[in-house]
């Protein structure tokens, strides 16, 4: 089983939905500083992944999903 790269499955969800890192960190009530860091990331805490799920609006398993047109 190959590894995700969440980093970059973060970059594609905001890119997608038109969310930059400023905002992102304004809607997860965060500094743009750890998005930053989470964004380049090649793996971050579960916890990373359900507060931007949350603030996406997504569902867990879409995050991990492999469709591009969520």
């Amino acid at each position: 089983m190959e590894r995700m790269d969440v980093g970059k499955r973060i970059r594609e969800l905001q890119d997608q939905r038109g969310v930059s890192t400023r905002a992102l960190a304004r809607i997860m009530d965060a500094h743009p500083n750890p998005v930053v860091r989470w964004r380049n990331a090649k793996t971050v805490k579960v916890s990373v992944v359900e507060d931007f799920c949350a603030a996406m609006e997504l569902q867990l398993p879409d995050f991990f999903s492999d469709y591009d047109d969520l």
